[in-house]
This record gives structure tokens, C-alpha cells and sequence, in this order.
């Protein structure tokens, strides 16, 4: 039998199957397609009921605030893509899994083409949960690594 690499143990990769983390891939960009295309239709059902999403020192917590928020940042005149690097994730239990998420952020005002305005450099850490067979996110919170000088 293979020992597990350091690597493996720390972030428990080993704990979680393929067939789940391509559910979660699949989560994680319609969650920034949505707000990345400008289609928020839907945004808070990727969430679970109590769901949070923190980013920019504001929490947006349940449905109704979810969805208000995908609401918002897509009206706005703003072009953005999100880039993400690898997604480590860890199994808390059968239902709930916790993740962190490298991402790059651009964002500019208008349309396309733009000159790459990096918006920000930060990391999800994430909850995911498991409700009726289905997994969701329960909790995203992004945690700036880099940010711009103030003017």
C-alpha cells in the first residue's frame, strides 16, 4: 500500500474522490461565470439556505442577500474574468468539505477589449456542504493576499 505524501496529508487531498471535487469545479465556475458573464439568474441557489459570501469587508448572508448581491455587481458597467489556481480540498466529514481557492481577479470599467486591470489576488476559503445530494456552498470568503497601492 502507498504511503500518502506530506502533501497529501496536510490538505487531505486523498480524502476526496474525483467524481466530488468535479462537482465542485463545476460549483466554483458557475459561481464566477454568473458574475463574470453577467448572468446572475440563479446565483443564490449555489448556495445553501444559510449561505455566506464574504468579499470586500461585506458579508452577504442567505438567499435574498446572495441574490441581491449578484444583482448589484452585475448592473454594474464593469468588464471582469476570474482566474483561479489549484483548488485544495480537505473532507470534514461525509456531508462537508472545506477548500481554498487561489483566484485573479480582473476588473475594469466598460467593455471589451480592456488593458488587464488585476483587481485583486486572493484566496476562497471555502465550506462546501452536501444537502440532498447536491453539493453547495456554505460559506466563501475572500481573503485578499495582494492589493493595490491607494491613489
Amino acid at each position: 500500500m502507498r504511503e500518502h505524501s506530506e502533501f497529501e496529508q496536510n490538505t487531505g487531498r486523498g480524502a476526496v474522490d474525483q467524481a466530488t471535487r468535479h462537482e465542485i469545479a463545476d460549483l466554483v465556475a458557475e459561481f464566477n461565470w454568473k458574475l463574470d458573464a453577467g448572468r446572475p439568474e440563479g446565483f443564490a441557489a449555489l448556495f445553501t439556505e444559510d449561505g455566506v459570501f464574504a468579499a470586500a469587508g461585506k458579508e452577504h448572508r442567505g438567499g435574498e442577500a446572495l441574490q441581491a448581491f449578484a444583482d448589484a455587481r452585475t448592473a454594474q458597467d464593469k468588464l471582469s474574468r476570474t482566474f483561479f489556481g489549484q483548488h485544495q480540498l480537505r473532507r470534514v466529514s461525509d456531508d462537508e468539505i472545506e477548500g481554498v481557492l487561489p483566484n485573479i481577479l480582473f476588473m475594469g470599467p466598460g467593455q471589451a477589449p480592456r488593458t488587464p486591470d488585476v483587481f485583486a489576488v486572493a484566496e476562497y476559503h471555502d465550506t462546501y456542504r452536501r444537502v440532498d445530494g447536491r453539493w453547495l456552498i456554505a460559506e466563501r470568503r475572500s481573503v485578499q493576499v495582494f492589493s493595490r497601492p491607494k491613489p
